[in-house]
């Protein structure tokens, strides 16, 4: 009786993380849940006999797998800056679309600051990805929000832009994390703790 136990399990498990897939943000994380659930769905249907339905969800994990391929690989070489300031209508535009999701993750940031005279849009393609905002001093930066939107959201975009910085010149950047998702994504762009913040010290990228 315990086999039958443990299937059902793993069965209910299956549906229930495929189903949980549809509900993130980031596509990346969308395929990788999404995947684990029909693999756990193809060991099952194929344990209880259900072939139509295994054969079925053997194809979505498949299909998970080519597109996860391609997030993971494609966007980074899509990626492109394009500089701007606080005042140019298309920040402000981004800005008043995403003002609620920005201050979850950055709920000190003011957008009309006019100490931030450093401000860029990261592209992919003809969309906005992400757009980064600081205060620049000298050769530093000093990090007021960096707001990728949903789809954007597994690293890419910062570590693409991240790796470029050095080239103007620019020697550090740093950033006071409100909570530790946003630390979190940080440290996974290279930045290390630095006298109570996150820092990157960034170096010219040789091409």
């Amino acid at each position: 009786m315990a086999y039958p136990a443990m299937l059902s399990t793993i069965g209910y498990l299956g549906s229930a993380i495929a189903i949980t897939s549809f509900f993130l943000a980031s596509s990346v994380k969308q395929r990788f849940v999404n995947a684990l659930g029909c693999l756990m769905l193809v060991f099952y249907c194929y344990s209880v006999h259900a072939y139509p339905t295994t054969i079925c969800n053997a194809c979505t994990f498949l299909f998970d797998l080519y597109f996860l391929s391609k997030l993971l690989n494609d966007h980074r070489h899509d990626y492109y800056v394009v500089p701007c300031t606080i005042k140019d209508g298309v920040y402000q535009a981004f800005i008043g679309q995403h003002a609620a999701d920005i201050a979850k993750y950055y709920p000190s940031f003011k957008a009309d600051d006019p100490q931030q005279n450093f401000a860029r849009f990261i592209f992919c393609g003809d969309e906005a990805a992400a757009l980064q905002v600081g205060i620049q001093q000298g050769d530093t930066i000093h990090l007021t929000a960096d707001y990728s939107i949903p789809k954007y959201r597994d690293c890419s975009v910062g570590r693409y832009a991240y790796s470029h910085l050095g080239d103007s010149g620019l020697k550090l950047i740093d950033v006071q994390a409100a909570d530790a998702q946003t630390a979190d994504y940080f440290r996974h762009v290279g930045f290390q703790p630095q006298e109570g913040k996150l820092a990157l010290r960034l170096h010219y990228a040789h091409k």
